[in-house]
């Protein structure tokens, strides 16, 4: 009033989508007495997260740590201290083999699923350390790492307590009593790997789209040297006005081709990232929330959230590339308020998806 300065419209949407949010959590959860307004709190908090990721992935491209870090943290101390909370608790921490020595063949399983834990630990660490001088890891990286180490760790302590000095101790079976604390950290490992592995397939298949493409243009300047001189020139002087590290690998892998104008469009969209890294510990968040169960629903909803809007960019803006968290986020916003009958819907079907996959084995 005082600038006379005028403001986007953003702000006001904002809040509107934020208030209409709240209401829609008050309306499912129907809070009453303190605990029904602790409940009704933890919720609000992960929709207040999934509220700023949304927009900052819009904007940027990025779900920076200061998101989703926080949410992390809440999201496994909350549900340790109130159970309840989630959507669905694990059905056993520890497994009945690990309670009472069981077959052989049921414990080698449980054994192998640890090694291959650690394995895939391990060799997270060694990447980590690979890439150091690109910087040191960020935050949620760190509490990941802690998550899943806790996690191993705990499940390797009670498999040596069995095969070492059966029963297991006391104290070991009283953190598996903790279903809140297991909960959130299955949740977590769940949400974060279902994304990772989505990152870790569109990287192969993006590598290897680079690795035709970078042979197909070494073959062409092979024998066209002359264009291929004349290319170069082309190729600096598009490039010279744009800012350090503007698609600088692209730029050695298609300079003196003479074919840019045929690959200009292809070659950003191969650069980037098939899914980013911040999607994978949004994930990891919506999973300390809500649960392994419901993490994995918001894993299969959010690509139907997201294709009308990826097949509008691609026809109408000629890109490829859309930010995910906000459709991770409208997944799990759905989820939340449609578990009742959303979750009998999909046990029923998984249930005799089972059933027919046990009659053809």
């Amino acid at each position: 009033r005082d600038c006379g300065e005028t403001f986007s419209a953003r702000y006001m949407l904002i809040e509107a989508l934020a208030a209409a949010v709240f209401g829609l959590l008050v309306w499912v959860l129907r809070p009453q007495g303190f605990t029904g307004w602790c409940h009704y709190a933890y919720f609000a908090i992960l929709c207040s997260g999934l509220i700023v990721a949304t927009f900052i992935d819009f904007d940027h491209y990025i779900i920076p740590d200061s998101v989703t870090v926080p949410l992390m943290i809440v999201g496994l101390v909350a549900g340790t201290a109130w159970p309840q909370f989630h959507l669905r608790t694990v059905f056993q921490v520890l497994p009945d083999l690990v309670r009472a020595w069981a077959p052989r063949s049921d414990w080698i399983l449980y054994t192998a699923g640890i090694v291959g834990g650690w394995l895939l630990l391990g060799a997270w660490a060694v990447w980590l350390w690979a890439r150091r001088r690109r910087g040191l890891p960020g935050a949620a990286e760190w509490v990941m790492i802690g998550v899943w180490l806790v996690f191993l760790s705990f499940h390797t302590v009670a498999l040596l307590f069995c095969v070492v000095a059966p029963p297991l101790p006391r104290l070991i079976r009283q953190l598996s009593e903790l279903r809140g604390l297991w909960t959130g950290i299955v949740g977590f490992l769940a949400g974060a790997a279902s994304i990772w592995f989505v990152r870790v397939m569109a990287a192969g298949v993006l590598n290897c789209k680079r690795r035709s493409i970078a042979k197909r243009a070494i073959k062409w300047r092979a024998t066209h040297p002359v264009a291929a001189r004349r290319g170069r020139k082309r190729i600096k002087d598009r490039f010279a006005e744009q800012p350090p590290g503007y698609f600088y690998e692209w730029k050695l892998i298609f300079a003196g081709t003479g074919r840019i104008t045929e690959w200009k469009n292809l070659g950003p969209w191969i650069a980037k990232e098939g899914m980013g890294f911040g999607d994978v510990t949004l994930m990891a968040a919506v999973g300390s929330f809500l649960g392994w169960q419901a993490v994995v629903l918001v894993f299969f909803l959010a690509p139907f959230m997201g294709l009308a809007v990826n097949i509008f960019h691609w026809l109408f803006r000629g890109t490829r590339q859309i930010p995910y968290g906000p459709y991770l986020s409208a997944a799990a916003l759905v989820v939340v308020a449609s578990w009742k009958w959303l979750w009998l819907w999909a046990a029923v079907r998984v249930n005799a998806l089972l059933l027919i996959l046990q009659q053809l084995l």
